[in-house]
Formats: C-alpha cells, sequence, structure tokens
C-alpha cells in the first residue's frame, strides 16, 4: 500500500561511505536520514504534544542536496508498507520518496 503524507523536516543526516570490518567483510552505505516532526497518537490518553521519527532513504547524492535545503520546512513524503517475510512480525513504513510541499497562493 503506498500513500503521502504531510510532515515538517527537522534535520538530516548524510550516510555515505565504505570499509572493511575486522573480519574482513566490506560493508557499504549510501543513504540520507530524514528527522520529522509527528504527533503523538492522540487516541491514546497517556501522550500528548510530538516527537521525532527518522526515515532512511537511499541515494545520498540523489537526496542530501535536496534534503538540505528542505531543513524546517513541510514535505510531501510518499510511503509504501512493506510487509515481513518472517511470521508474526509488523510491516513497516519505507520513505520512497519526498518533495517541498506546494502552497497554493489564496485569491484575493
Amino acid at each position: 500500500m503506498k500513500f503521502q503524507n504531510t510532515l515538517t523536516l527537522l534535520g538530516v543526516v548524510g550516510k555515505k561511505g565504505s570499509g572493511k570490518l575486522d573480519n574482513g567483510q566490506d560493508w557499504k552505505t549510501d543513504r540520507v536520514e530524514l528527522h520529522f516532526l509527528t504527533d503523538f497518537d492522540l487516541s491514546d490518553a497517556k501522550t500528548a504534544g510530538q516527537t521525532v521519527v527518522v526515515y532512511k532513504l537511499d541515494g545520498f547524492d540523489a537526496n542530501y542536496e535536496r534534503a538540505r535545503g528542505c531543513v524546517g520546512q513541510r514535505v510531501v513524503c510518499e510511503f509504501q508498507m512493506v510487509t515481513s517475510t518472517k511470521p508474526g512480525a509488523m510491516p513497516r513504513l519505507e520513505l520512497k520518496g519526498f518533495a517541498p510541499e506546494r502552497v497554493s497562493a489564496k485569491a484575493g
């Protein structure tokens, strides 16, 4: 299932690099981590206010500068619900893309 949600981007962390572990295994990472402000679930009487949620998005080169330019702004996020192959595991949300929110001018 795919859907969109508009969130406020608070920060971005780039993760790009490669190397070799002590056991000789190669590793590589190429992503950005986007930190969004989100409301707590208001249906729970024991929560109030907001928190931060982090979503990872593959492709540092394609996304870092664009995300950095959106910090402090509302962005439209494209999500996909991904079911797990492990029995009993909960589905997870994957961030597939984002774009600055387009605010239409009001007629005056």
